[in-house]
């Protein structure tokens, strides 16, 4: 009897928040938030030390292990590069430019890159995932974490990114 109940909870539920996804706004809507504020850059700074934040850049720099460990690779929307330095300690032989628009980050990542011993195989660029000045075939690996939702218009940016790539890798 208690799992039938459950089942029959566990239907009305999923039959609930169908009607609510079927319900959503259709109009993309970019997240707003601005990283050139510096409060937000520090509370974004937070929240990529949160475990389960860590945990992530983990996983995505072994899968990036298994997909390339030379040549050049970009992370767009790198924000104050995290991902980028963890890919650093673990692949040598790779080039990592970090893409952004924030200056605030990307002055955040320029400064830990400096103070510790990153400067040769690690650049940052301010840039709009949307328009990245780097010729056709510039790169052997994309990467982009946690920055679709900033994204006004992904198609383009998708676009983008197959032009001047072999290999792209969203998380």
């Amino acid at each position: 009897m208690k799992r039938k109940l459950s089942l029959l909870l566990g239907f009305l539920l999923v039959c609930l928040l169908g009607r609510v996804y079927q319900s959503r706004t259709k109009i993309r809507i970019p997240s707003p938030e601005s990283m050139d504020n510096p409060a937000v850059a520090d509370a974004f700074n937070r929240v990529a030390g949160w475990p389960q934040m860590r945990l992530l850049r983990w996983y995505v720099a072994r899968r990036i292990m298994h997909l390339v460990q030379q040549g050049r690779a970009a992370d767009i929307g790198c924000g104050p590069g995290h991902l980028v330095f963890n890919l650093a300690q673990q692949a040598p032989a790779l080039q990592l430019i970090g893409i952004d628009l924030s200056d605030e980050v990307l002055s955040q990542a320029e400064k830990y890159a400096s103070q510790n011993g990153f400067d040769e195989r690690v650049t940052f660029k301010k840039g709009s995932a949307q328009e990245i000045p780097f010729p056709d075939g510039s790169f052997d690996l994309v990467i982009s974490t946690l920055s679709l939702h900033h994204w006004s218009q992904p198609i383009l940016v998708l676009d983008e990114i197959s032009r001047y790539c072999a290999q792209v890798v969203l998380f």
